[in-house]
């Protein structure tokens, strides 16, 4: 039997943990302590907006300005998205491990997802 929890939702091409994020994460790390013989699963699920960042990011020079028509860049790979939802699982990870004390252990890692539903937001979804 899974249980999920709220997800942890990001806004498009961001990965650094808000400070509502670290609280709904402690109140997580509480059940983790009160209840030893449970895990967490953390999955990282990329969205369409987090490519559209992604690529207003790439096409953007440092100066604010779009670059040259001939270095635009029309995709972002799958790699890159997935690398994106990864890293921010793993943010979460070391946060729960680091300031909570949770046993690397029990935080279980899936494989990374991109989520191409035009509505979707992207995420960490948490399951017990």
């Amino acid at each position: 039997m899974q249980i999920n929890l709220d997800p942890i939702v990001y806004e498009p091409g961001v990965t650094s943990l808000t400070d509502k994020h670290k609280d709904y994460l402690t109140k997580v790390s509480k059940i983790l302590q009160e209840r030893p013989e449970m895990n967490i699963k953390l999955c990282g699920v990329a969205a369409g907006s987090d490519q559209d960042h992604l690529l207003l990011q790439a096409n953007t020079g440092d100066d604010g300005k779009p670059v040259a028509k001939d270095k635009l860049k029309t995709t972002i790979a799958d790699e890159q998205l997935l690398a994106l939802a990864e890293q921010r699982a793993d943010i979460i990870e070391a946060l729960l491990v680091d300031q909570h004390s949770v046993k690397a252990n029990r935080l279980i890692s899936c494989r990374a997802r991109i989520d191409n539903n035009t509505s979707s937001e992207p995420r960490v979804e948490l399951s017990i």
